[in-house]
Order: structure tokens, then sequence, then C-alpha cells
């Protein structure tokens, strides 16, 4: 199974803000509050405007600002492009049909693709377990496990999932294999089996997009009138979005072939 894909057609911004001069005060507002320095040339699709200091500059739009719309938003090569250019020209058919700022990444469609993609992900987990032999009571074997070879916190943390198991266990076997265990655990059974090694950045990813999380990060969220967002925190999440997506092929894979080796 492929990887499922979002395109920058459905979070380029449509409705652009063209530099005029007639307006320049209020485009030089607009820049200020987006964090942008550039505006497009609302006569030339091939020139766009530059913000220095108080004033613009005409430039052409260099082509590596220029992007498909047709082209996945979590394409390895375009972190570094829309880092160090925080916005982006999106084209269709070789016509400017938007831009995108790194801020777009926030927009609800990629809280759910990001969402259908993890529940797709913990899902083959959970099936790639049960072609391994493995049922819920693995899990449990491995809480118990764990608090008889960890100290303190560490083991009070397995005696309370041990806990919360077993006090809900006529509820629990009613589902189907693992659904009642975290992503975190799941995970760790992974690599308690060697089944397949799999990254725990991914879980704090979930919990930020399971949480309705802000994905990139405001400055300063305490100041109602600043709008500027950190291209650090895009950058950390952008690259948890790329393990996720690897992390997902792998396990599809694993699956097919499992699948493969039992029909053969």
């Amino acid at each position: 199974m492929s990887v499922p894909l979002i395109h920058l057609s459905e979070i380029q911004t449509t409705d652009l803000i063209y530099y005029d001069r007639d307006f320049h005060a209020e485009c030089l507002r607009f820049c200020a509050c987006r964090d942008i320095d550039c505006l497009p040339s609302l006569t030339d699709p091939k020139k766009y405007f530059t913000k220095t200091g108080q004033d613009f500059e005409e430039n052409d739009i260099p082509l590596e600002q220029i992007v498909d719309s047709r082209l996945s938003i979590f394409e390895p090569a375009l972190l570094a492009r829309i880092y160090s250019k925080k916005l982006l020209f999106v084209t269709t058919d070789n016509i400017l049909s938007g831009v995108v700022h790194f801020s777009d990444y926030n927009r609800p469609v990629v809280h759910t693709f990001l969402f259908n993609l993890l529940s797709e992900y913990e899902r083959g987990l959970r099936r790639l377990f049960r072609f391994h032999g493995l049922i819920n009571q693995s899990m449990v074997d491995y809480f118990q496990a764990k608090i008889e070879t960890t100290h303190g916190d560490e083991k009070n943390h397995y005696r309370k999932k041990f806990k919360g198991y077993e006090n809900h266990k006529a509820e629990n076997e009613k589902l189907t294999p693992f659904e009642c265990f975290y992503l975190t655990d799941l995970i760790e059974l992974a690599r308690h089996h060697s089944i397949i090694e799999v990254d725990l950045d991914t879980c704090e990813l979930r919990n930020y997009v399971m949480h309705a999380h802000e994905l990139i990060h405001l400055k300063d969220s305490t100041q109602e009138n600043d709008q500027i967002y950190t291209p650090e925190s895009f950058k950390v999440f952008y690259n948890r979005v790329l393990v996720l997506m690897l992390e997902y092929k792998k396990v599809t894979n694993r699956i097919a072939l499992f699948k493969m080796s039992q029909e053969s």
C-alpha cells in the first residue's frame, strides 16, 4: 500500500494579496503580520516585490520558490525550500494559483490527513502483531516484565498500565486485539519482540494531532495581535511527519510480505 498524500493545492492560499502601490502601507502591515517579506506582482506573474525596510523592490520569482500545486506537502526535498524562503509561489499548469506559507501547515485539512494516517499506522502495527502470533496477553506480559526489571517512577508507570488493563479486562477482551493500548505501548512491544524498529518520536506527533494542538507554534501565543509563527517549530513538525510516513510505509510493507508468504 502506498503512503497517502496531501497536495499543495489543498493548503495553498488562493485569495492572494498582491503588491499594490496605492496601498503601500497596508501591504507593509500584511507582511509584518504574516512574517513574510514578499508579495506577488499585480501585473506580471513572473515577478514579485520584496520588502526592504519600509519599501518594496521588484524582482523575478526564483525557480526554487516556485512549486507545482500537485506536489505532496510532505516531500522531503520541499522542507529546505519552504524553511529558507518561508513563502512559496504555487502554480497550476504553469499559472500562479496561490501561495503557501509554512504556517499554512496548521490548516484543519492537515490535521485531518495526519489523524487518518496515524489511525492507519496504529491499525497496521496491531495487524503486524497478529501475524507474529501476539495477543493482548503479550502486552500484559511485557508490562509485568518491566515491573520486575525497573525501579521508581518507571516501575510505577508500568504497574499502573498493568492494573489499568486488569481492571477493564472484560471490556478490553471484547475489542479487536491491541485496540485498548496506546501507540507508545505498541511501539515498545514491537521493539521488545524485535518485530520492527519504529520511532518513538511519532508518539509526540500523535499527541499534537489527537489533542488538536497547533502543529506550528506562534512566537508568543499570549499576544493576540502577534501572528508570527516560528520556523523552527515547523522544521521539527515536518521532520516528525516524514518519520511517520516512513514508519507507515515500513509497517504496510511488512504486512504485504507476510501476506504474500502465507499465500505461497
